[in-house]
């Protein structure tokens, strides 16, 4: 039997972070690229901040470059579908430590929506987080993921309500399991949902 495709969800689209990437893969498609090994580089003797700058654009342009090769081969199966992407929701960090050039993914069109993970169980750095994506152009292609699975009612509610009263197309629960054991959550987004509101369930 064929179905239709509604679109494919990157999870894990990011290096992970907290320092560069020396895999096989990609020391050699450097090496094979600029005929020189980036490892050299990081020297503790005599680092070569220039060339790890270079090395480090060069890591973005690659998960760059596997987005927008997926969306184009996505695209051609079913323009209709979508392709979205799981991203670290502060644009900084997400570039500097897990490579997610996610801004300009969304401003290339290479990815329709991008779900931020904005689970953080303080208050102000979620609201932090909200307050920037919220300001970027391309707010209208961003979705703010919520952790539900340590908020109660009342503050599950008010994070729902600021991305309501935010530039962002909605908001997405995490997890799915979450809200499978209690039901009494969904009755909540029910009561809270407006219609211009967009609600996703992540698992």
């Amino acid at each position: 039997a064929q179905y239709h495709l509604k679109g494919i969800h990157l999870d894990y689209i990011r290096l992970p972070g907290r320092g560069f990437i020396f895999s096989k893969a990609l020391r050699t498609r450097y090496m094979k690229r600029y005929f020189t090994d980036p490892v050299q580089f990081f020297s503790d003797k005599l680092p070569i901040y220039s060339a790890q700058t270079h090395y480090k654009n060069f890591l973005l342009k690659e998960i760059t470059k596997y987005v927008e090769h997926l969306h184009d081969v996505i695209k051609q199966i079913d323009n209709t579908s979508l392709l979205t992407a799981a991203v670290k929701p502060d644009v900084m960090v997400a570039k500097e430590e897990y490579f997610q050039d996610w801004v300009q993914w969304l401003e290339k069109s290479i990815c329709d929506y991008v779900l931020i993970m904005n689970y953080s169980p303080d208050d102000r750095r979620y609201a932090k987080n909200l307050k920037q994506a919220s300001s970027l152009p391309v707010a209208s292609k961003i979705v703010c993921g919520i952790g539900a699975y340590y908020l109660d009612q009342t503050r599950l509610k008010e994070r729902i309500e600021m991305v309501q009263n935010s530039n962002l197309k909605g908001f997405s629960l995490f997890s799915f399991n979450t809200l499978k054991e209690q039901p009494k959550l969904l009755t909540l987004i029910k009561e809270i949902k407006t219609p211009n509101s967009n609600a996703l369930m992540d698992n």
